[in-house]
């Protein structure tokens, strides 16, 4: 911060009385590192961890503030998952359904107020993305079910789908839920309103997107009109009649990348916890060595557990009370976002191994743990 201090000097952006305080930014810096997913090195931990500080101390924007309040979050314990599941989705709704410039108004306001009324809109744009988001998904993932009823058990390849009626903000969340399905790269295209296809792609670990669609433009050159991305996603545009081309080419392509791949979903665990490691100490010691990040994951264990009770909470969660195979006398909470992108939303549930994060808790002003599953699967 010294040195870009030093330059904003040395470059006279700002008279020198009106140089900013940058550690004041630091809550917009780690706001930022976690929701662009940029590396956590050494230096941007350190702003991020900072950041999260001048949240939990109260001394955040005015913005900040009102988007933790509308998200139910306590900005003393505030994380970089609420930064990442919780706040950015809010501002990034008002991109993804209307004008990204209201979220950029909310976190520049210092009016708290106004700050209030913003957050409330950004609320009521991130419920209404997440309606559209839903229903979209389900006739996708239907239509996505029965193609793959129809392929060869050997043939695995990435997968283009285009609707004129899905709405252009949300195609790269469908694509990522449609990934997660077929563990394939995948291109979710709708109709723009200057007649072309926009398309948002996702793809998986071994797959480098944007490589693979560099490859399709030199051998078609003039097919694609435009894009850019990385290696897990890209945007693109299309004239609408050059989409059925290019959903072949795409396909052949990741076929070509996938075939000599095992088709598997790589997951990585930190190993099994002990018995007296379930604790709220443990859990507050993973809490306080946050920020975690991309590059930087936060540590997953896993385990194998009795179900002792389940039930399905706001029609799409699952609520399980566990208990550790190699232990009679403990009981863990657990819970299971959004159960039917796992499969698990009605199946009968008795052993299971499980992919968690160990949460500290303190509901009720009680202090105790539970986990967060970030895979399930059975384990008779």
């Amino acid at each position: 911060m010294l040195a870009l201090r030093g330059r904003l000097r040395r470059e006279a952006r700002f008279d020198e009385r009106q140089l900013p305080v940058l550690k004041e930014l630091l809550d917009l810096v780690a706001l930022g590192t976690v929701a662009d997913l940029v590396p956590m090195d050494k230096n941007n931990r350190i702003m991020a961890d900072y950041g999260l500080r001048r949240i939990r101390a109260g001394r955040s924007h005015a913005g900040i503030s009102a988007l933790f309040a509308t998200a139910g979050k306590t900005p003393s314990l505030a994380s970089s998952a609420d930064l990442g599941f919780s706040i950015a989705p809010r501002i990034n709704a008002a991109g993804r359904l209307k004008d990204m410039g209201k979220g950029i108004a909310c976190l520049i306001s210092d009016n708290k107020k106004e700050a209030a009324v913003l957050a409330g809109e950004l609320h009521a744009l991130n419920k209404a993305r997440q309606t559209i988001e839903s229903e979209t998904l389900a006739s996708v993932l239907e239509d996505v079910d029965e193609r793959l009823s129809r392929q060869r058990p050997t043939q695995r390849q990435g997968l283009c789908l285009f609707s004129p009626d899905w709405h252009e903000g949300i195609i790269g969340l469908i694509a990522a839920r449609v990934r997660e399905r077929i563990n394939a790269p995948v291109f979710i295209f709708t109709s723009a309103q200057d007649g072309r296809l926009r398309g948002s792609g996702r793809s998986i670990r071994n797959v480098h997107l944007r490589d693979l669609i560099v490859g399709i433009d030199r051998q078609k050159p003039g097919l694609i009109a435009a894009f850019g991305g990385h290696s897990q996603a890209a945007g693109m545009t299309l004239a609408a009649g050059n989409y059925p081309i290019f959903a072949r080419l795409f396909a052949r392509a990741t076929a070509d990348w996938l075939d000599a791949q095992e088709d598997a979903v790589e997951l990585f665990s930190d190993g099994e916890l002990q018995a007296s490691e379930f604790s709220y100490e443990t859990a507050c010691q993973l809490r306080t060595a946050a920020p975690w990040g991309k590059d930087f994951p936060e540590p997953l264990f896993d385990g194998k557990f009795v179900v002792i009770e389940s039930r399905v909470v706001a029609q799409k969660h699952r609520q399980l009370r566990l208990r550790p195979y190699d232990n009679g006398k403990l009981y863990l909470r657990a819970m299971l976002f959004n159960a039917e992108r796992h499969g698990m939303l009605d199946k009968k549930l008795e052993r299971v191994h499980i992919l968690y994060s160990l949460e500290a808790d303190t509901f009720r002003r009680r202090q105790s743990v539970s986990l967060t599953i970030r895979h399930i699967q059975t384990a008779d």
